[in-house]
C-alpha cells in the first residue's frame, strides 16, 4: 500500500476525486482533506495503522480539531446511506468538499460507482438528471431555491434531497414537499462521517443513546460502524469523545418511540447556515469591544437554522458588525438587532438568555 499525505483544497474536485478513489479502492493510506486556509498539526506524527481520510471539523468559531475518518467508516456510511436509499444513485454536490457533508457525496459516489458532479453553490448550473442521482444541501440553499420556480422543478427530478447542516425548518420542510421535493433531513457530524440520522430514525446499524429524559433534552451519543477513530494529535480530547463505536455529542435531545428530537447544543454552539457559531466566544469578543453594552443569542431562521441577534443598550448594529469585521466568521456575524435599556441578567451576574429571548418575543 503507498502511503499518502496531501493538503487538498475543495477548489481542485478533480484532484480529490482521483486522491479519494485511490483511499476507498485501497492504493493509498492517508489523505488530508481541508480548507487550503487550514493547516494540520504538522507535530503529530500519523499512526502507521491508520488508513483513511484526516479532516478539520468543519465551521466553528473555535481552533478546529482534525477527526481521521477510517476507510472502513467511509463505506459504509456509504453503504448505509443507498441501503436507505433503497438503491445506488448518482451525487451532485454544491457543499464544499472540506465539509463532512459535501466530501460524503463523492464518497458515496464513489463506493456506488456512480457519477459525481460538482456543481455551483446558488444551483445554477443544476442540470436535470439523466440518471437516479441525490443532492445534499443546506437549509439555505433550499429556502433560496424554492424561489425560483424553474430550479425547483429540476430539483423535483432528484430521487432524495439530503437537507443537514443545521435543524430544517417545519415550515420550509412543508413547502418543499409541497413543491414535490423528496427531503430527508440528517442529523450527523464530521466525526461520524456526515448524517447517519434521517429524519429522526437512524440508519440501520446505528444507536442512539440519550443520557438524560428530562424535558430540556439529555445528551446526545452515537454508536455506529461510522465513527472515527479519534482526533489527531488531541489524545485527551479523544478519550473524552470517544469510547469503542460511541460518538458522544455536544447536542442535547431526546430518544422517543424510535425517533430522534434535536433540541439543540449544550455547549452553545448553534448552526447557521451550515457553519457552527460558538456563542460564548462571541460574547466574550462583544464584551472586548463592548463592556456590559452588547449581548449576543441565536434565533430560528427558516434560511438559516439560526442567526445571530444582539441586544443592545447602545451601539446599533452597523456599528457592531464593524467592529466584529474580521474577527469572526461572517456566519457569526448579527443579522438583527434590538435595542434594550439594559442587560438581562440572572442572580449570579451571567446573561439571562431566557429573559433576552422573551425580549425577542415581544
Amino acid at each position: 500500500m503507498v502511503k499518502m499525505h496531501v493538503l487538498i483544497s475543495p477548489t481542485n474536485p478533480q484532484e480529490l476525486l482521483a486522491g479519494l478513489t485511490d483511499l476507498l479502492g485501497g492504493s493509498a493510506q492517508a489523505l488530508v482533506v481541508a480548507d487550503a486556509s487550514l493547516r494540520p498539526p504538522v507535530e503529530a506524527a500519523v499512526p502507521t495503522d491508520f488508513c483513511g481520510i484526516i479532516m478539520p471539523t468543519s465551521g466553528s468559531t473555535g481552533r478546529p480539531h482534525w477527526a481521521m475518518l477510517p476507510r472502513s467508516a467511509l463505506v459504509w456510511a456509504a453503504d448505509a446511506s443507498r441501503a436507505r436509499l433503497g438503491t445506488a444513485t448518482a451525487w451532485a454536490n454544491p457543499l464544499p468538499l472540506s465539509f463532512i457533508a459535501g466530501l460524503m457525496t463523492m464518497v458515496r459516489a464513489i463506493v456506488a460507482q456512480r457519477p459525481y458532479l460538482a456543481v455551483a453553490s446558488d444551483l445554477h448550473d443544476l442540470p436535470q438528471p439523466v440518471e437516479p442521482s441525490c443532492l445534499s444541501l443546506v437549509p439555505a440553499q433550499l429556502h433560496r431555491a424554492l424561489a425560483d420556480l424553474s430550479l425547483t422543478a429540476r430539483l423535483k427530478a432528484f430521487v432524495s434531497i439530503l437537507v443537514g447542516g443545521g435543524a430544517l425548518d417545519p415550515t420550509l420542510r412543508r413547502r418543499a414537499e409541497v413543491a414535490g421535493l423528496a427531503i430527508h433531513e440528517t442529523y450527523g457530524m464530521t466525526e461520524t462521517c456526515g448524517g447517519i440520522v434521517w429524519d429522526g430514525h437512524p440508519l440501520d446499524g446505528v444507536e442512539v443513546v440519550v443520557d438524560a429524559s428530562e424535558q430540556s433534552g439529555g445528551r446526545i451519543s452515537l454508536v455506529t460502524p461510522s465513527a472515527f477513530s479519534g482526533y489527531w494529535g488531541e489524545p485527551t480530547l479523544t478519550a473524552a469523545t470517544l469510547r469503542g463505536q460511541a460518538v458522544t455529542t455536544a447536542d442535547r435531545g431526546r430518544w422517543s418511540d424510535g425517533q430522534l428530537t434535536v433540541f439543540g447544543r449544550i455547549d452553545q454552539v448553534v448552526q447557521s447556515g451550515g457553519v457552527k457559531v460558538d456563542l460564548a466566544q462571541l460574547q466574550q469578543l462583544l464584551d472586548d469591544l463592548f463592556p456590559d453594552q452588547v449581548a449576543c443569542l441565536a434565533l430560528p431562521d427558516p434560511a438559516w437554522g439560526s442567526v445571530i441577534a444582539v441586544a443592545s443598550t447602545g451601539p446599533g448594529l452597523d456599528d457592531i458588525r464593524t467592529a466584529l469585521a474580521g474577527c469572526i466568521t461572517s456566519a457569526a456575524q448579527p443579522r438583527r438587532w434590538q435595542g434594550v435599556t439594559v442587560l438581562p441578567r440572572t442572580h449570579s451576574g451571567k446573561l439571562d438568555r431566557a429573559a433576552l429571548a422573551a425580549v425577542w418575543g415581544q
